[in-house]
C-alpha cells in the first residue's frame, strides 16, 4: 500500500547519493527504487494502466541493460501499455523483452512474451502475424516443462479460432488448455479455457454441455 511513497523517498535518496558521489550507496538505492516502483506498478495496474506503465518506465531507467530484472520488467511495461491501448509501445517493449529473455536463456519467459505480443498483433488487426507467432510460441514452449505459459498459449489459440468462427478447432484447443490448466492447478487459465469450450460446444450444437461449461466458468470466476 505504501510502495509509491517508498519509491519516491528512495528516489530522493538516490539523487542525493549521486550528487554526493556516493557510488556504492547509489547502486544499492537503485535496487530499492526499482523494487518499489515495480510494486507500485503492480498495484496500480488493476485500476490505472497508464499510471502503472509510468511506474514501470521509471523502474526501467534504473535497470541496467542485461540486468536479470530487465526482461520481466519490459514484459510488465508492455502489458500495461497494451491494457492502456498504447499498441505501438506494447509491441516495441514485448519485442525487446523477448530478446532479453532469450539472451538470459529464459525460454518460458520468452514464450509467454511471444503469446502476449501475438495478442498485441491481434488488437492491431494483424491476424496472420498473430497466428504465426502463436504457433512459434507453442513450438518453443512445448520443448520446456509444461506450465502456465503453455496453457496460456493454448487458450489464446482457442480464442483465435473462436473469433474466426472455427468452432471445432476452438473446442480442440480449449480442451488442451483446460486439461493442462487442471493438471497444474491453474484456476484462472482453467476458467478461460472452460469458457471457450462452452462457447464452442454451443456453436457446434451441444448446447446443454456448452451451457454447463459456461455456468461452471461463471461460478469459478465468482469464487
Amino acid at each position: 500500500d505504501h510502495a509509491e511513497i517508498l519509491a519516491h523517498h528512495y528516489g530522493q535518496a538516490l539523487q542525493l547519493a549521486k550528487a554526493a558521489g556516493l557510488d556504492e550507496d547509489a547502486h544499492e538505492l537503485e535496487a530499492q527504487v526499482r523494487r518499489f516502483l515495480i510494486m507500485a506498478g503492480d498495484r496500480a495496474l488493476e485500476f490505472d494502466a497508464r499510471k502503472a506503465e509510468a511506474f514501470y518506465r521509471q523502474a526501467l531507467k534504473v535497470c541496467p541493460l542485461r540486468h536479470a530484472d530487465r526482461a520481466r520488467l519490459l514484459a510488465k511495461t508492455a502489458e500495461a501499455a497494451l491494457v492502456g491501448g498504447r499498441l505501438s509501445e506494447a509491441q516495441r517493449d514485448f519485442e525487446e523483452a523477448i530478446v532479453e529473455f532469450r539472451t538470459q536463456g529464459e525460454l518460458l519467459g520468452a514464450g509467454e512474451a511471444m503469446v502476449r505480443l501475438a495478442r498485441t498483433y491481434w488488437f492491431r488487426g494483424e491476424t496472420d502475424r498473430k497466428r504465426a507467432l502463436l504457433a512459434q510460441a507453442i513450438e518453443l514452449l512445448a520443448r520446456e516443462p509444461p506450465g502456465r505459459e503453455l496453457a496460456l498459449a493454448y487458450a489464446h489459440t482457442a480464442a483465435d479460432h473462436m473469433v474466426a468462427n472455427r468452432s471445432h478447432d476452438c473446442a480442440v484447443w480449449s480442451e488442451k488448455a483446460l486439461a493442462l490448466a487442471q493438471e497444474l492447478g491453474l484456476d484462472a487459465e482453467a476458467v478461460r479455457a472452460r469458457q471457450l469450450r462452452g462457447l464452442a460446444r454451443c456453436q457446434l450444437g451441444d448446447v446443454p454441455e456448452g451451457l454447463a461449461d459456461l455456468r461452471e466458468a461463471l461460478r469459478l470466476s465468482l469464487d
